[in-house]
């Protein structure tokens, strides 16, 4: 059975690079994490991957400079669907761009992207299968006592942004 810690990350991160290495290692922390992840190795897989996926994927992880498409294009494209996710994009040589996401610059400590992705990621509380209502409070099967998801989602959302700052200084590599 997955810690509660877990099951709140249970959301699906698309990691897109062209470096192979690059590309399982940072699905293998994520993953580790608890969160599903989907690889692409350019712009224009990961494009198609997330029309496929619809609002399913909750984070894009993207290089910066990739063949096909770019990950700035990647963005902007991205950015044009109903159910945008959010961009986090890695690079090694990029700075001073005016990129429409938070940079983080190669060589990060895997430390240092669980935290941003943590920061990025909306919380998904996990959901009884079976939920009974009573004066818009849910109550899981069992005796258990009713339980309020949405002031629990609400809490969540609270230290989300209290561990998170809004515009966090991301631009600083850790070497």
């Amino acid at each position: 059975m997955l810690s509660p810690t877990v099951l709140h990350r249970r959301s699906t991160i698309l990691v897109v690079d062209d470096e192979e290495s690059l590309r399982l290692y940072l699905a293998r922390v994520l993953e580790e994490e608890g969160y599903r992840v989907i690889t692409a190795r350019d712009g224009s897989s990961a494009l198609a991957l997330i029309e496929r996926a619809g609002d399913s994927v909750r984070l894009v992880i993207t290089d910066v400079s990739m063949p096909n498409l770019s990950g700035p294009e990647l963005a902007r494209r991205t950015a044009t669907h109903p159910a945008a996710p959010p961009v986090l994009f890695i690079s090694g040589s990029h700075s001073g761009l005016d990129l429409p996401g938070p940079l983080l610059r190669k060589p990060f400590l895997a430390e240092e992207l669980t935290r941003l992705v943590r920061c990025m990621v909306p919380v998904e509380l996990p959901v009884p299968a079976v939920m009974s209502v009573h004066h818009g409070v849910t109550s899981p099967p069992g005796d258990e006592p009713p339980v309020d998801w949405e002031r629990r989602r609400t809490c969540n959302e609270q230290r989300q942004r209290q561990a998170c700052p809004e515009k966090p200084a991301i631009q600083a590599g850790i070497h």
